[in-house]
Order: C-alpha cells, then structure tokens, then sequence
C-alpha cells in the first residue's frame, strides 16, 4: 500500500524532534545554585558563580540566578556569558568593598575573547562603596578635560583594555560587547557611601559595539556609564563604540555619562540626575589621540538632565558633528554651563533653563 506522504511527514517530524533533542542541552540554562551557590546573601557565592560561569563560556550557555541575594566575595572574570534572574529587584548579585562584581579579562590574556550576541536581562547588581578603590586601579584615572579629572574605583561591570597595542586585537573576537543587550538591569550601590566613593557602573576601556542598554537603571553611583581610552597606546587601533543605542536608561551619578568618538549611536530616552552641587551629566567627547575623527551622526531624543542649578560649570558638553538632538533639556539654570562644540547639527526643541551657553 502506498504511503508515500504520511511517511514523508513522520521522517521530517523524527528529523526535527532529533534536531531539538541534539541542541537543547547545549543551550540549557546552568543554575548558580547547582554549582553550590548558597544565595543566602551572607555566604561568599563567588567560587560557585565563577564555576557556573566557566562552564557556560564553551557551548554557549546562559547562567540563572535565583529570586534570592548571591554574595561574590571576589570580581567574576568575566567573558562575555549571557545571564539573568528573575526581575532586577529579586534576583541580586552583591559584591564586596573594593572590589568589581564583574570584570573581563585583559586582551593580552589567552582565550580573552567576547561572543556575539550576549544578553543580559532581569537581575540586580549591587556594587558596594564602603571603601574608596580608586588607587587599586591606576588604568582607570585619566584628565577628562574643563579641569574635570576621572578617578574610578569598583564597578558593576568593568570591561579593561589598559594597553591598545593592535597586537593584542589579532584575534577579532577580543573585544567588547558586541551585538549585545543589556535589559531590564539595575546596578545599584551598597555600603552606604552613596556617589563618594568613585564606584562605577560601567567602566568600558573594551568598547561596546551595536550593543542595546535598555531599560536601565544606574543609581547612587559616583559613575554612570563611562568609556576611556587604553591607559597605554590609545592612538594605536580605533576606539570604535559605534551603533550603540541607549533606550530608557536612568544614572543618578556624580558623573553620569561619558562616551568618546562613536558612530551613529541612538539615544531615545536618557534621565541623568545629578542632584548635588558639582555633579555632572552628558560628556561627549572627541579623543584626539585616537584613530577617529570625532563623534558622528549621533541621534538623540527624550534626553533630560538634571544637574544642580548651584553647579558653576560645565554640566553637559557635546562634540563631533552631523548629531540630531530632539526633545532634549540640558541644564537646571543658575551656574550651569553647556559647552556645545558640536557642528554641522540638527539641533530640535532643546531647553537649557538659562543656563550658560558656549559655542
């Protein structure tokens, strides 16, 4: 008897279940706790993160928190594995003074390379700020510029590349993030010291690329979202942060934003609070000693910034040239400075509060 189409159909029906079964474990989740994570937020949890972590770079998988605070005593090396918990305000990773909760390897180190396509949602990243960590790290101090030097201690996420040598880079994946996304996160602080002392959120020396930040919330920390340069041969290779977009982010900083030389970057929706006298909001700056020109084509909407109105100097300073800013306010008046060296630009409905303008 023939049965040529119902046997067609159970050989495609077997065919897809075997190509599910072979892929589900490679993609299974890895559970902090089952590599012996207490998450009892006393017990040092790091030796069980780190593992879970180690063992999800290879095939790719993802590693859960639970609803629950995990405790990480010591920094996560960290290479570019996609995680998440439960909501960012049950699923918490703590992290201890001085120290950041997670932090990549330098590219001159052996297998230092970053997947495409991390992604990072629902959890909550505590960085503690009992202790001043700035000193421990001489790659993360350098002269901004307007007077305004940078001095960063602990982060939430620290992404390091202290030497830009292009030797260093022969292997493309040894980057920062790339086509990544960042959603639904909170990096908050702990410890009590609030925005004094010199803790960070993101500290990106190994620059993101088309990477999505969204729905995220930088809080009481003295550093939002920082790009810099390598400390050694930062003209060698291009620092390219380009395509990036930041869609619905909120930093309550000392210093809320500083990004240099991108390309094309979008920002729809971005609240920097900067609440106390000398707090600063939105740096974007050209690098000279770069192999870059300068920031281009940036595309900004909805961006509001709220600097103390006491603060007597630069607040928001913008280069480059070809931006289009839309719906942006810039300042709280009084002493505020906003120091527009942009050219070339579209600038719609920005509001400075009577705020000094230079050109």
């Amino acid at each position: 008897m023939y049965r040529g189409p119902e046997l067609q159909k159970s050989l495609i029906l077997a065919s897809l279940l075997l190509f599910v079964f072979q892929i589900s474990p490679a993609r299974a989740a890895i559970s902090v706790t089952s590599m012996g994570a207490k998450c009892d937020g006393v017990s040092d949890d790091s030796a069980a993160i780190q593992k879970a972590f180690d063992a999800a770079i290879n095939p790719g998988q993802p590693v859960t928190f639970p609803p629950s605070i995990c405790y990480a005593g010591r920094t996560i090396i960290y290479r570019g594995q996609s995680f998440y918990g439960e909501g960012q305000g049950s699923s918490i990773i703590r992290g201890a003074p001085g120290k950041d909760v997670f932090q990549t390897l330098e590219p001159t180190t052996a297998n230092a390379g970053m997947p495409n396509g991390t992604y990072i949602h629902d959890i909550g990243i505590q960085v503690d700020s009992s202790v001043d960590a700035s000193a421990n790290f001489p790659g993360r101090n350098w002269f901004v510029g307007q007077g305004i030097t940078a001095s960063v201690g602990n982060c939430g996420f620290a992404f390091q590349d202290t030497d830009g040598n292009p030797r260093d880079w022969a292997n493309p994946d040894v980057s920062g993030l790339r086509h990544a996304t960042i959603a639904r996160v909170t990096i908050m602080n702990i410890g009590g010291a609030g925005e004094s002392n010199h803790t960070c959120g993101f500290f990106m020396q190994m620059e993101p690329y088309s990477t999505t930040f969204e729905d995220l919330t930088v809080t009481q920390l003295y550093y939002g979202y920082v790009e810099h340069l390598p400390t050694i041969n930062s003209g060698a290779r291009a620092f390219a942060p380009d395509d990036n977009i930041f869609r619905n982010v909120s930093l309550t900083a000392h210093v809320g934003f500083i990004a240099y030389d991108g390309e094309y970057d979008v920002v729809e929706g971005l609240q920097d609070y900067a609440s106390n006298v000398g707090d600063l909001c939105f740096f974007l700056l050209s690098a000279p000693s770069l192999n870059r020109t300068q920031p281009y084509g940036w595309s900004i909407a909805q961006m509001f910034m709220e600097p103390n109105s006491s603060t007597s100097a630069v607040v928001d300073w913008i280069t480059g040239q070809y931006h289009v800013f839309t719906s942006a306010a810039l300042s709280s008046g009084g002493g505020n400075v906003v120091l527009w060296q942009a050219t070339n630009s579209k600038i719609l409905e920005i509001y400075t509060a009577g705020a000094g303008m230079t050109h």
